[in-house]
């Protein structure tokens, strides 16, 4: 069975998408991001994670990682 995996990670202050440069850390069998950003007290953020998965049991689906990467 082949199984593919693909994320987006999102990061929003006062409703609005902030671009923030996450660093990764890339290991056998373990992968990370990391996201550093200032906050002033009171205030927050919000991070959207979507993840999809795909494994070649899904039927009509002969290219998991190309359904991912969509």
């Amino acid at each position: 069975m082949h199984i593919s995996e693909s994320a987006r990670t999102r990061l929003f202050q006062k409703g609005k998408q902030v671009t923030i440069q996450p660093s990764i850390t890339d290991e056998p069998s373990y992968i990370a991001q990391e996201f550093a950003t200032s906050l002033e007290e009171g205030k927050s953020v919000t991070i959207e994670k979507i993840v999809a998965l795909y494994t070649s049991r899904d039927h009509a689906i002969s290219e998991t990682s190309l359904q991912a990467w969509k």
